[in-house]
């Protein structure tokens, strides 16, 4: 397959809003055919010293830089979920279609997203991603409507993260562009995080709950 053009990350979410995922199970049968994707989770590239001691202004790079979450094992008392993970391989599938290096990806899946994974993260994309960029941030997992116009989302290890802190922490991402896609419950209520340049696609509205398929090993984008 050719390298994909530069326009061809937005191609795909049409793609992504058919196939991608979501929060509660509807039964079904698992294709027997399906073979999980194998994904390459290369180490993130180096922030330079400067940015990662605090020491000045992120200096940021081109080209599409994403975040891509998948969480399905939950500490007990959270019900466990069965496609957030093949989710979040449905996006690095649509990266791979768009041509963006592995190197230009945070991956974190399972038990690797915790509170202060996720956190990293996103510190990692508001200092890589500059000014000329394309910014991702892919989460699939639970989130939680904690009243009013609060959510959260729910980390690998039970930590919560308000939306107010998923907001404070990609407000210093300078890219051009930025995509949040949040396949989850809720997933419309992360809108603090929206801004100039910046679109949020999510698997349902924020008082809303959001489905995941088996027969998909998926959940519904909507």
């Amino acid at each position: 397959m050719g390298r994909a053009s530069r326009g061809a990350l937005g191609a795909v979410v049409a793609t992504l809003a058919l196939s991608a995922c979501g929060a509660r199970t509807v039964p079904g049968t698992v294709p027997s055919a399906y073979v999980p994707v194998a994904v390459a989770m290369p180490a993130p590239s180096p922030v330079p010293a400067s940015i990662a001691a605090d020491l000045g202004p992120p200096v940021g790079y081109p080209g599409v830089w994403a975040v891509v979450i998948g969480i399905d094992d939950y500490p007990e008392g959270t019900p466990d979920l069965q496609g957030a993970v093949a989710d979040a391989e449905t996006m690095l599938r649509a990266l791979d279609l768009a041509g963006v290096p592995l190197d230009h990806r945070y991956v974190l899946e399972g038990s690797a997203a915790t509170g202060a994974a996720i956190a990293d993260a996103l510190r990692w994309l508001a200092a890589i991603a500059g000014p000329d960029a394309t910014a991702v941030l892919s989460y699939a997992g639970h989130t939680e409507h904690l009243g009013g116009s609060s959510h959260a989302l729910v980390a690998a290890d039970g930590a919560r993260m308000f939306d107010t802190e998923v907001a404070a922490l990609l407000a210093p991402v300078q890219a051009s562009a930025t995509w949040l896609v949040f396949a989850s419950c809720f997933g419309g209520g992360f809108s603090e995080a929206v801004a100039p340049g910046r679109v949020l696609t999510a698997a349902a509205g924020p008082d809303d709950v959001a489905y995941e398929n088996t027969r998909v090993n998926g959940s519904y984008l909507i």
